[in-house]
């Protein structure tokens, strides 16, 4: 299954990210390159990450989507939040050296 994103936005500006699907390795990249997108055409509002519907196939995809959450946390950590993140994320996440509770 392909990852697809639905994005909402709220009535104080502020963006929802509801990602669906597998998050592979070939979808990081691409991934990556919308959420810096939105985030640089909407410098004022907080991106929510919902986390929901998403699965991971692989150590690969996950260790590019830590590395994608790191940087936003290092770069903008007010402005990108985590949320609905499914229990087996979170000990991936920690194996990774990423605590996802600091993005919440």
């Amino acid at each position: 299954m392909a990852l697809n994103a639905q994005i909402r936005t709220d009535a104080l500006g502020n963006i929802t990210i509801y990602m669906n699907g597998d998050l592979s390795y070939d979808q990081n990249s691409r991934l990556r390159e919308e959420i810096l997108e939105i985030g640089d055409s909407h410098p004022h509002s907080t991106i929510t990450l919902d986390m929901h519907s998403l699965d991971f196939v692989g150590s690969s995809g996950i260790s590019k989507f830590v590395d994608l959450l790191k940087y936003l946390r290092s770069t903008h950590p007010e402005k990108y939040k985590i949320s609905n993140i499914k229990s087996e994320f979170l000990k991936v996440f920690e194996i990774y050296n990423f605590n996802a509770y600091e993005m919440m």
